[in-house]
């Protein structure tokens, strides 16, 4: 808990994960990577999916999983993990990746 805000502090996310401990989320990443791959050779915009449901259900894993796979890898020029929590600052996370995919602050 946060001492200030009375808030509960959240925990920053990263694209890491261990494969071995994952089970049950192979129908659901082949979906999203279906999706994601088919549209990658029909046109050069961003591809942006929201992954939502309630805590504990497996979203930020299901979104690594598809992160990090290796087509993935291959037909994308670039990718960004964003990790985004309460409170939630949309300017500030605008900021943030264009800051990241410029190289400069």
């Amino acid at each position: 808990m946060s001492m200030e805000s009375g808030d509960p502090e959240r925990l920053k996310t990263n694209s890491y994960i261990n494969l071995s401990e994952v089970r049950g989320r192979d129908v659901d990443k082949n979906t999203l990577l279906s999706k994601f791959l088919s549209e990658s050779g029909q046109s050069h915009g961003f591809h942006v999916v929201s992954v939502v449901g309630m805590g504990g259900i497996g979203k930020t894993t299901l979104a690594q999983m598809v992160y990090n796979c290796a087509s993935v890898e291959q037909d994308f020029e670039r990718k960004m993990w964003v990790c985004v929590s309460e409170p939630f600052d949309e300017v500030r996370v605008a900021k943030a990746i264009v800051e990241d995919l410029e190289g400069q602050r």
